[in-house]
């Protein structure tokens, strides 16, 4: 008879074995990095939880989130000189 091998259970969060006044500020902290500009996957990662869960620990900090998918507008060049109209004119003759 073959047995199947047993499911360990997954680690409880952090946050549960926290008192409340830890919790507040673990969440503050993640808050604090996400506001300056470290991504909710990257956070999640460092701390080996699920994007959900930080995203909810987020949420539950009271947290702005970002717009999804980064800036749409293109970034103006500042290296090439902005063209005048005297040098779209041709003026070598037809």
């Amino acid at each position: 008879m073959t047995t199947t091998p047993r499911r360990t259970s997954k680690p409880k969060p952090k946050t549960l074995d926290l008192t409340l006044a830890e919790r507040e500020k673990y969440l503050a902290r993640l808050a604090r990095r996400y506001k300056n500009g470290e991504s909710i996957r990257a956070i999640a990662k460092s701390i080996d939880r699920p994007y959900g869960t930080v995203h909810r620990w987020l949420s539950e900090a009271g947290t702005q989130f970002r717009p999804r998918g980064g800036s749409k507008q293109k970034p103006i060049p500042t290296t090439a000189p902005i063209p005048t109209t005297s040098s779209l004119i041709d003026t070598r003759g037809c």
